[in-house]
């Protein structure tokens, strides 16, 4: 008898909904990277994105935060950075009793770009959307697609990512 009611007790753990993070309070670490490569008309292009952030919710469903994304790039045989630091909103839609929550956001913030041969002070604001699976309570894998708008000194770039 106490080995079934241990067995219906793990049963109804592992049965129970994850509580997903999206409630107010809550605190959440991001840490990203990505690598890309692309060519036009025979002028390649290499970079490395790596970004940290953290976000706080401010209600159920809804948080914002700052991320701090770093650029790396080669084109052409010009090195680049660009240093991005946005303010971050994002709702979370649903009820958190999901593993799975779809979200959308805005991103707002000041860019800094640098080529070795000068540096420049922008703007920049975009939108994303995506889908947050909490493997368990604290811990989510996302995929996500934005846009992103820069605008540093006469150079205006829209930039899609996935």
């Amino acid at each position: 008898m106490k080995n079934m009611m241990k067995a219906a007790a793990l049963a109804a753990l592992i049965a129970a909904p994850v509580f997903a993070g999206i409630r107010e309070g809550g605190l959440e670490l991001n840490v990203q990277g990505s690598l890309s490569e692309t060519s036009t008309d025979g002028d390649d292009t290499s970079i490395a994105l790596g970004a940290l952030g953290v976000k706080y919710f401010v209600q159920d469903n809804v948080s914002v935060g700052l991320f701090d994304l770093l650029l790396y790039g080669d084109s052409g045989g010009t090195d680049f950075t660009m240093n991005s630091v946005q303010l971050r909103g994002d709702y979370y839609f649903g009820d958190g009793a999901s593993d799975v929550v779809p979200y959308a956001g805005v991103d707002v913030g000041v860019q800094l770009f640098d080529d070795g041969d000068s540096s420049d002070t922008g703007f920049g604001y975009g939108a994303h959307g995506g889908l947050k699976y909490f493997l368990n309570e604290s811990t989510s894998v996302n995929t996500e697609v934005g846009w992103l708008h820069s605008e540093i000194d006469d150079f205006d770039t829209d930039t899609m990512q996935l």
